[in-house]
């Protein structure tokens, strides 16, 4: 099924997890704020943002290596997707504007932040 993320086509309580992947970094605030708000609604039990984690390191050691392994536009989307990601604490912030409770932020590899909640 294709729908638009910021306006979920399910009932409340459809799913027990939802789950979203290095799309938050897409979003302005506002529209952050909507797509947590629609997961929350739509989750039963809990939900799952992985996005990536806007630190100088990643960002200079993905600049520094990232053109030995990939093509061009890959490079410069991957490092310019570093820099419009978001740190934990602006995470928490839209997560407090969402209305969410229990909200955890876990650091994974590769960069990646785990933001969930219910």
């Amino acid at each position: 099924m294709q729908a638009d993320a910021l306006k979920l086509p399910f009932a409340d309580d459809s799913f027990d997890y939802v789950y979203c992947t290095l799309l938050l970094h897409h979003l302005g605030d506002d529209a952050a704020v909507t797509l947590l708000t629609e997961m929350k609604r739509v989750a039963r039990k809990r939900f799952y943002i992985v996005d990536l984690n806007r630190e100088p390191i990643a960002y200079y050691a993905y600049r520094a290596i990232g053109w030995l392994f990939l093509q061009n536009l890959t490079s410069d989307d991957g490092a310019l997707s570093i820099l419009r990601s978001f740190r934990p604490v602006e995470l928490l912030e839209l997560a407090k504007k969402a209305g969410l409770h229990d909200v955890r932020i876990e650091h994974s590899r590769l960069n990646r932040l785990i933001l969930s909640g219910n």
